[in-house]
């Protein structure tokens, strides 16, 4: 073949014992490159050498200009025959069968040594010949190869008669692998064998281990049990029965907790059976991924299992590692349902050295949060304090192994890890991939580019066009991952889920909601009011929850808002990635125009309902909403009423009416007849402004809410009060609403 300046060479790299190639690779075409990375590292070391007489096919077929094939090929033949294990078999004492494995060359490679050597006796027999199975499974994947001897074809099948071996699998994480032959099993046992056991040959249900065991017993099979396999059936019963208590006084020990299936943790919540499970899970497996839908309570479960750990396995110290916009919330989830400690780590580069400083005296808060992009600017910082649990969540963010994030919270100490992400599980598998990669590397492949190979599907130039083998993947992960959803959930879930949504006000909000609150407080220093001052106040305080929103109500130069921000990364994550339907109510029009301008621009299929459309036009609105023609239904409060929404099971509020009877209404437009799952609501909130004391106060000021603001509100007169007690009620509410936020 004649030289060319893209010519590529193939040498033999002898440290490694596989090939190497090197050239300018990045000259190839596109479908040449992308079919030399598939078999190539980045460091140029093929992947597997069994698969070299696979590329040597495709490049003559891709014209591919290669030098050194020859020299190759001689390596090639020589390494197969050191990665090659021989089963043989003998008769030994009557009818028992010895089964041998023994290396076909001289010079068998070392991993594969060291694991044969644990395994056969001095005269190379194994230890039992049904371990047969595992030594062939873990050979081929330490890169090995097995072959067969005429004695082994030959015997092995008769010994194998009606024998089944439960034992802990070698290819898939804490996995009971059932191990037989199909030709040699009576109708019976194989007609059990197939209920009982997926096509991977594995126990579908760990659990049923010895329900499995005994019935094929009575059917006259001979079962055997390894240790290791009833341990993982007693893991998996643990998980489905253990109690999580909110008692931490008189905790039990380890020993007795587990024994006894109950965990007496310190936590002020009542959990729903679903969520008891869900923190055994996390508790016991360690290091684990909870994929539960959104509104089951990821974050509660997490704290809960936190608590768990410290009270019984030493933790000390755990980092909770979330979006920024997630911080607040997890601080308030925090200190709502346990007596913890929390620090919330944020400011500047100097504030927040102070932080770190502070977390090193012993005794530091159990619980620190901080959002991802701190993680890698103070990788040094974090990395020099002692973790014990890392909590990771909408771990979806760290979905490329590439960035400084990833990178950072690998280099994290810790003993245990948590993944939260309500991301389905069925789809983004190299998303799910680097997670679970970073929870255990030894579930999926380790090399990335080996895992793209086998569970990803390529167009010829090496874009993903789709996925195959995604039931190996889901079985893979199986172990270390808990996924449900609502309708799993239906009989323990209540009908409506709302959870508040906090954030944070950037310097120019917040100079801007500052000039307005000195306005209402130079009319509070007043000694008396006037049915025009409260008129004056409330029009001010709408001033200030219009600010919370978004400035550009009033200021439509500024840049959106937090909340806008966070708005269209819910609806991104649950229409384009969830292929949910959406409802967003706010109450001004102004504001409702604001998001649908960011809604056209980020191409989302919405409608946008508020006062001036007509009823015809409404009903075309909702039907079209309900056929599922548009994702996302903007309202303000018209919408509010007379409205049957069911096609969607979200409601996001970007703000909270003064009427607790308005926000039942908007509620009302998705959860009512013929909505067959809970509704969602996330209510999208700032915090220390008017806002956080609206959420604070609301239950417990209802009477005086609806007498005083569904007053001015609905433009009614104060004939159910008289005018002196409305003045004195709403001057103290005003008080009451800035009072509590002054910190």
């Amino acid at each position: 073949m004649p030289y060319s300046a893209s010519r590529l060479t193939l040498t033999v790299n002898p440290r490694k014992h596989t090939l190497r190639v090197s050239g300018p690779i990045k000259r190839l075409n596109r479908p040449r490159r992308f079919l030399v990375e598939r078999y190539f590292n980045r460091w140029g070391n093929f992947m597997d050498l069994r698969r070299f007489p696979d590329f040597e096919r495709e490049s003559i077929m891709a014209g591919l200009d290669l030098a050194g094939f020859e020299a190759a090929r001689k390596f090639y033949r020589e390494e197969i025959l050191r990665r090659t294990v021989v089963l043989e078999a003998k008769l030994a004492s009557g009818v028992k069968v010895k089964v041998l494995a023994r290396p076909r060359g001289s010079d068998l490679i070392r991993r594969i040594k060291n694991f044969l050597a644990e395994q056969v006796e001095a005269d190379s027999s194994l230890l039992h010949p049904l371990d047969a199975f595992f030594v062939e499974e873990r050979v081929k994947a330490l890169g090995g190869v097995v072959e067969y001897a005429d004695s082994f074809r030959k015997l092995f099948p008769r010994y194998m008669h009606n024998r089944l071996s439960c034992e802990e699998s070698g290819s898939f994480y804490r996995q009971i692998a059932v191990r037989h032959l199909s030709p040699a099993l009576s109708e019976p046992v194989s007609e059990l064998v197939s209920s009982y056991v997926d096509k991977f040959h594995l126990l579908e249900e760990p659990t049923k281990l010895q329900e499995f065991a005994r019935r094929a017993r009575e059917l006259g099979a001979q079962v055997r049990v390894t240790k290791a396999a009833q341990e993982i059936s007693g893991l998996h019963h643990l998980r489905e029965e253990m109690l999580v208590r909110g008692d931490g006084d008189g905790a039990l020990s380890l020993s007795d907790a587990l024994r006894r299936k109950e965990l007496r943790i310190p936590l002020s919540a009542r959990l729903y059976r679903f969520q008891q499970r869900g923190v055994a899970f996390l508790f016991l497996t360690h290091r684990a991924l909870l994929a539960d839908d959104m509104g089951l309570g990821k974050t509660l479960q997490a704290i809960a299992a936190a608590l768990a750990l410290k009270q019984y396995a030493g933790l000390s110290r755990a980092l909770v590692v979330c979006p920024a916009s997630l911080k607040l919330q997890w601080e308030k989830e925090i200190r709502r349902f346990t007596k913890e400690n929390v620090q919330v780590v944020s400011g500047d580069a100097k504030e927040r050295e102070f932080i770190y400083e502070s977390l090193r005296r012993t005794d530091a808060p159990l619980f620190t949060i901080l959002n991802y992009e701190l993680t890698w600017r103070d990788v040094n910082q974090l990395s020099d304090l002692p973790w014990d649990l890392i909590i990771l969540d909408e771990a979806q963010r760290i979905k490329n192994y590439r960035t400084k994030t990833y990178d950072a919270i690998k280099k994290l100490p810790h003993r245990f890890m948590f993944a939260l992400s309500g991301t389905p599980l069925e789809n983004e598998l190299d998303e799910l991939y680097n997670i679970v990669r970073l929870l255990n590397p030894d579930v999926l492949p380790a090399n990335p580019l080996v895992f793209r190979e086998r569970y990803c599907e390529f167009d010829p130039f090496g874009k993903i066009r789709g996925y195959t083998r995604v039931d190996e993947v889901r079985r893979k992960i199986s172990a270390l991952t808990l996924r449900r959803t609502k309708r799993d959930t239906l009989d323990e879930l209540p009908p409506v889920i709302e959870r508040p949504l906090w954030l944070e006000m950037e310097s120019k909000q917040r100079g801007i909601y500052g000039d307005i609150q000195s306005g209402i407080n130079t009319a509070l220093s007043r000694k008396q009011w006037r049915e025009l001052d409260v008129k004056n106040v409330m029009v001010e305080l709408q001033r200030l929850r219009e600010v919370c929103d978004s400035p550009r109500i009033h200021f439509p130069e500024m840049k959106p808002s937090p909340k806008e921000r966070e708005l269209l990364v819910l609806l991104q994550e649950q229409v384009q990635e969830r292929k949910q339907q959406v409802i967003v109510f706010t109450q001004w029009t102004r504001m409702g125009d604001l998001l649908a301008e960011q809604m056209e621009e980020a191409k989302l299929p919405y409608v946008y309902l508020h006062g001036g459309i007509e009823q015809k036009k409404r009903e075309e609105m909702v039907r079209e909403f309900q056929t599922g023609k548009y994702a996302v239904f903007l309202s303000t409060d018209a919408g509010g009423l007379g409205l049957n929404l069911q096609a969607a099971n979200l409601v996001i509020n970007f703000d909270l009416p003064f009427n607790p009877a308005k926000l039942d209404q908007r509620i009302s437009r998705a959860h009512r007849l013929g909505q067959t799952e809970p509704v969602n609501v996330i209510n999208l909130l700032m915090s220390q402004t008017v806002e956080e004391n609206l959420v604070r106060i609301l239950e417990r000021r209802k009477k005086l809410f609806h007498e005083v603001f569904s007053i001015w509100e609905e433009e009614q007169g104060a004939e159910q009060i008289t005018l002196d007690e409305y003045l004195k009620d709403s001057r103290r509410l005003v008080k009451e609403l800035l009072s509590e936020i002054q910190r």
